[in-house]
């Protein structure tokens, strides 16, 4: 499976949840709009998708926006070599 595999199964699974993926530098990310559904889609790239370890897990500080933080999770598949980040503003 590779990052851009997996996040347009979790498009397809999740819908208007996920947003498009982004790629740079090689890295794919999603944005989970609802913060109180990423257990839910942490649970399925686990279970699901076989991203058996959480590389990270950080924050980004949006002074002066709103929402102020976006919860960043660097997500890994040792099985697959597949890097997936997820990010949700709280």
């Amino acid at each position: 499976m590779t990052a851009d595999h997996a996040a347009q199964d979790l498009r397809n699974k999740f819908g208007d949840l996920i947003s498009e993926p982004t790629t740079f530098r090689e890295e794919v990310t999603v944005q989970v709009s609802d913060p109180a559904r990423i257990v839910e889609v942490c649970k399925v790239c686990k279970q699901e998708m076989g991203f058996d370890y959480l590389v990270d897990l950080s924050s980004v500080d949006n002074y002066g926006d709103d929402p102020r933080w976006t919860v960043v999770y660097e997500l890994y598949s040792i099985t697959d070599r597949c890097h997936l980040r997820l990010k949700t503003d709280v």
